[in-house]
């Protein structure tokens, strides 16, 4: 429940969302700081504010994350401060989900066209993408279709060992006596 995360921007943007969208957004995360349950207030009034409180679930802190995004169309965490990684893209696109996120920090190397969006920190930007996925299918499938296959190339050990040993090699190759 950072508001680093950006779930204040997803909230806003959904907020921009046409009504005729069929949509609902899962919000996974407990609060464990008194800052974080402040926010947390802060995000339930957002959704009343703009009345799409009901479409909202927030679900506290869970240990099935892996099972709900099995279950979702999308993922998006709309960081509004730079992810040192971004462990939570990468499981995201091992579950075959495309990815929305904002154009900073880590998830510049993660997510790229071939298996998300990423936009500007803006709710604007944000509710563009996520309606798009919403209404193109093809394209949102092709996205979560080709994520598995990202997640496997940023983060499999067999295909990490190889590349580690290729840059030693080749390190090792132009090094001068």
């Amino acid at each position: 429940m950072e508001a680093w995360k950006g779930v204040h921007l997803l909230i806003e943007a959904l907020g921009r969302l046409s009504s005729s969208l069929d949509w609902v957004a899962w919000v996974a995360g407990g609060v464990q700081r008194r800052s974080e349950a402040r926010y947390h207030s802060k995000l339930r009034a957002s959704a009343q504010r703009l009345n799409i409180e009901g479409r909202i679930r927030f679900l506290g802190q869970r240990s099935d994350v892996a099972r709900l995004m099995l279950a979702a169309d999308v993922y998006c965490q709309p960081n509004t401060g730079p992810e040192p990684f971004g462990v939570s893209f990468v499981e995201a696109l091992h579950c075959g989900l495309p990815v929305v996120t904002t154009s900073m920090g880590g998830a510049l190397e993660i997510v790229d066209a071939s298996c998300g969006v990423l936009t500007p920190p803006e709710a604007g930007a944000v509710a563009n993408a996520l309606a798009k996925l919403a209404m193109d299918i093809p394209l949102r499938l092709r996205l979560g279709q080709a994520a598995p296959r990202r997640a496997r190339l940023l983060c499999d050990p067999v295909q990490q060992t190889r590349a580690l040993a290729g840059i030693l090699a080749e390190s090792l190759s132009t090094r001068t006596p």
